[in-house]
Parts: C-alpha cells; sequence; structure tokens
C-alpha cells in the first residue's frame, strides 16, 4: 500500500506489490496519476511514472527511473501509461520490480504479463485512489 496525504489531490494505491492492469477504460484519471506520481517524485517521494513519450527521449525504464534520489528498484509505485503504445516490451523490468514495487500498467491491447492483476481507480477533486 502507499499513500501520500500531505499534497493535493491524496494519492492512496491500496494494493500489495505486483504487477496490476487497469480496465479498458478510457478517459478515468490514469494519465493523470502518472502525471502526479512524476511530480511526486520530484517532492522526494518514491514513486514515478513512465510513458511512450519517455522510450523516445530516454529509451527503457532503467534511464528514466533511476536517479540520485532513488534506484528504479526502490520505487514504491511505478506506473507504465499507455503500455498500449509499447506493448511487449520492458516485460522483464516490469516482473522484476513487481517483487518490490507497486506496478500498475495501462494497457488496452493483451500482453504476456501472466500472473497480472485488475485494478481500478477512482478519481474525485481530492483524491486518486487505486485499488
Amino acid at each position: 500500500m502507499y499513500s501520500f496525504a500531505k499534497g493535493y489531490p491524496h494519492v492512496k494505491i491500496d494494493l500489495d506489490n505486483g504487477i496490476y492492469i487497469f480496465r479498458n477504460q478510457s478517459a478515468i484519471g490514469k494519465s493523470y496519476l502518472a502525471e502526479r506520481l512524476h511530480e511526486l517524485r520530484s517532492a522526494g517521494e518514491p514513486v514515478d511514472s513512465f510513458t511512450f513519450s519517455d522510450i523516445a527521449k530516454f529509451g527503457g525504464p532503467d534511464k528514466v527511473l533511476s536517479g540520485l534520489d532513488f534506484n528504479m528498484r526502490d520505487l514504491k509505485v511505478v506506473l507504465f501509461d499507455r503500455y498500449d503504445l509499447y506493448v511487449d516490451r520492458f516485460t522483464s523490468t516490469l516482473q522484476e520490480l513487481a517483487g518490490n514495487s507497486i506496478v500498475l500498467v495501462d494497457c488496452k491491447k493483451m500482453s504476456k504479463f501472466g500472473m497480472a492483476k485488475r485494478c481500478y481507480i477512482q478519481f474525485t477533486s481530492g483524491l486518486i485512489e487505486v485499488t
């Protein structure tokens, strides 16, 4: 579980470590959550996100998610946004992260994750909650 109540909106992710795929639905707040997690990383929280545009700029998730503050494997939550645009890439990285992190995946296509679970997002003006 991860919770950050100091900022606005409050972010609450009530999941155990592992890979979770959001249901195939658009405009429910997944990309907003990705932006918020990236902002929280800038504020010193061990969370972040990775998206399709990061591939063109930096390559893989190792370069984007590892920094002076945290190594990628130290993050508590990582969201892979728009994964359907780079589906089945970095699967070994996602599976490795799942041992120590909550890995959230926005994917509208089938992928080769195997034991991934479903997760759901609820979004209000003051709370983003993933269960």
